[in-house]
């Protein structure tokens, strides 16, 4: 999924799933499908070229789907999102992040 900007980060974004529609030929997409019966069709950033092609786009974000385009029945990645909110001081994220890491690595995972 994108964050896109496009007037610029001080001027508000939205999230889009879906491929915008008359991208170019050589952006690859994956067809994602949801729990609700939805799908929607989205980019697969392969190479540099994507990536500025979605940065033109304003997007300077992303959000990746914790599998690979070429197996989407099975997530081989857990996302942990240790985002700070108003009010709760970065170092205090810093110590749940350290928490995290020591609770994976007694499981044997990799952070």
């Amino acid at each position: 999924m994108m964050v896109r900007y496009p007037n610029g980060v001080g001027a508000g974004h939205f999230y889009q799933k879906r491929v915008p529609a008359g991208r170019p030929e050589w952006i690859d997409v994956a067809t994602i499908h949801f729990p609700s019966g939805r799908s929607a069709e989205e980019i697969v950033p392969r190479d540099a070229a994507s990536l500025v092609w979605m940065a033109n786009l304003g997007c300077i974000e992303l959000h990746p789907h914790p599998v690979r385009a070429s197996d989407l029945d099975h997530p081989d990645e857990l996302r942990i999102d240790l985002d700070p909110v108003a009010g709760v001081p970065f170092s205090q994220v810093r110590d749940v992040a350290a928490s995290v890491r020591a609770v994976l690595d007694e499981f044997g995972l990799i952070g």
